[in-house]
């Protein structure tokens, strides 16, 4: 009988800021049946971890492990509806597993961040699930003997920042304007200048949380 891995994070709970980068804080899951009962005779194996799957990541936002990027694929903002598998390289897992989505080693993997979609605000919730093997002496699962799979899920708060306003300077009359420079300008004594001609304001509100 398999037994079922133990998911664990360093915190259930994480924030970061709207565009920026934080980490996971993701751990290798645990194999709770590691250990070769039987030393050299046959008859035991330790399980062995199968493909870890994240699902809960926003599309549009940005993994990175190692020196890699993972762009999540779909409309910016929303939850896709097939996880992100992972392959961890450099512990033994069984023979005959699909392709993953990515490959990375524990210290990638344990290390990883995440950036936000652009220009988003939204929470999102990560879950992580993990499963393990009964495998032979050739690594294989045993046949007939089910993977025992878990579950374990944490938030990520992201918190709104306004961004800044672009300020820009026009100057349609500059060419025959004796001061050429966009950013100065003369007027007559008790005269008046049109600030709308000259001054062009744009608030940035991809995101929503900015208003003029």
């Amino acid at each position: 009988v398999s037994d079922a891995p133990t998911i664990t994070f360093d915190s259930e709970a994480i924030t970061t800021n709207e565009d920026t980068a934080v980490a996971l804080g993701l751990n290798l899951p645990l194999v709770i049946d590691a250990t070769d009962q039987n030393g050299a005779t046959t008859g035991d194996d330790p399980e062995r971890l199968g493909l870890i799957e994240l699902t809960g990541i926003p599309a549009g936002a940005i993994l990175h492990f190692g020196s890699s990027d993972y762009a999540v694929p779909g409309p910016a903002g929303t939850i896709p509806t097939t996880g992100i598998t992972i392959l961890i390289s450099d512990v033994d897992h069984p023979t005959g597993l699909p392709p993953a989505t990515l490959t990375m080693t524990r210290a990638e993997y344990e290390a990883m961040t995440v950036l936000p979609s652009p220009e988003s605000r939204t929470n999102f919730t990560v879950t992580v699930k993990a499963t393990s093997y009964e495998v032979d002496g050739m690594g294989a699962p045993v046949s007939g003997v089910a993977g025992a799979s878990t579950t374990g899920s944490m938030t990520v708060g992201v918190l709104a920042v306004t961004d800044p306003v672009d300020l820009t300077l026009n100057d349609s009359n500059a060419a025959t304007d004796p001061d050429t420079l966009a950013d100065h300008h003369t007027i007559n004594e008790g005269g008046s200048l049109n600030l709308n001609s000259v001054l062009t304001v744009s608030y940035p509100n991809s995101d929503g949380n900015t208003t003029a």
